[in-house]
């Protein structure tokens, strides 16, 4: 790490994680914070070679390496995992929102075939799938946060259809993903904050849900985000998907 800028910021009342433009690393009340995610036991040695004088020796991450041995080497240069959070018991801590989720199964007369890519389209463009979105839409309170897979094929599209029909003319429809500024997710975050109805479409998985804005979502590298500030270069902790997502096919 090297330090290219230094910028004094007033420190708002609940800090999470501060956004630096193509650099998450910062320093923060005289402490080093780098992003490191994915890093291994070997990458992890040679970066801490640099630093023989650091007193203390912190890591904070979603994404311990799977591998033993790997996982063994991270350990031996930060020392041993001293607590272990999961997204449950983090949301009855009050530090992420519960989720409440309710499970869509979708029978076809006729089962598509082809391989799982394959399969995935052809139900994404099935117009009774995209019927059943419309109505869950429809018969939601407030605004709503709908996440996608992918982000022409299925984002652009979705807006498209939701644009295209009469029934949503009251709604504002907006698709956003890491082709946005942050300037414009910011905007549209607040925008949820008001009143009205808005439906918001977002690049994460194949998954539709929908979420207060205010939700914090974990990421991989052990840190959150709000809901409608995730983009397509944010990586969702896999236990969190796992345990609160609903797959709709």
């Amino acid at each position: 790490m090297k330090l290219v800028k230094r910028t004094e910021i007033e420190k708002p009342d609940k800090v999470y994680n501060l956004h630096i433009k193509n650099n998450n690393n910062y320093i923060a009340n005289d402490i080093v914070v780098s992003n490191c995610h994915g890093v291994r036991g070997q990458i992890l040695r040679d970066l801490l070679q640099e630093c023989p004088n650091a007193r203390f020796r912190f890591g904070f991450t979603g994404t311990m390496p799977h591998d033993p041995l790997d996982c063994l080497q991270v350990q031996s240069y930060i020392g041993p995992v001293l607590r272990e959070y999961g997204a449950s018991k983090l949301a009855k801590m009050g530090y992420v929102a519960e989720a409440f989720i309710k499970m869509v199964h979708v029978d076809y007369k006729i089962p598509p075939k082809g391989d799982y890519n394959e399969i995935k389209d052809i139900v994404f463009n099935n117009p009774y799938r995209q019927g059943i979105i419309k109505d869950i839409i429809k018969n939601s309170d407030g605004n709503v946060l709908v996440l996608v897979g992918k982000v022409s094929d299925e984002g652009d599209l979705l807006k498209d259809i939701l644009s295209e029909d009469e029934s949503f003319s009251d709604y504002e429809i907006e698709f956003l993903s890491g082709r946005d500024s942050a300037v414009d997710r910011e905007k549209w975050r607040k925008s949820m904050d008001e009143t009205g109805q808005k439906v918001i479409t977002i690049n994460f998985g194949d998954i539709m849900v929908k979420v207060d804005p205010d939700t914090y979502v974990p990421l991989s590298n052990g840190l959150f985000k709000k809901a409608c500030d995730i983009t397509i270069e944010d990586d969702i902790s896999d236990d969190w998907v796992s345990e609160h997502s609903s797959v709709l096919y």
